[in-house]
């Protein structure tokens, strides 16, 4: 593990390469990245997330509509496909 005062020390460096960059906005392409790199939903199990993650990612812009799909149909599928009405169409 990093102590202190690496990561502090980190995190100034990025800083002065990426101006803005907050941990949390570090935190979030981090996620970001390592849900790009999911094939499975036992691939996503061992992330913190859940739908309402992912949609606020989407909603930041950190994933495009594309990959919010290919992960909620994973994810949960039912919240991406479409409604089947009773006469089956």
């Amino acid at each position: 593990m990093m102590d202190k005062a690496d990561a502090a020390q980190m995190m100034e460096d990025m800083q002065k390469r990426f101006p803005g960059l907050t941990p949390e906005v570090a935190a979030q392409t981090f996620l970001c990245e390592s849900l790009r790199a999911c094939r499975s939903v036992m691939d996503l199990a061992r992330l913190p997330i859940d739908p309402s993650v992912i949609n606020q990612l989407r909603d930041r812009g950190l994933l495009d509509q594309e990959e919010w799909q290919r992960l909620m149909l994973m994810l949960d599928p039912a919240s991406v496909s479409p409604t089947i009405d009773g006469s089956g169409e």
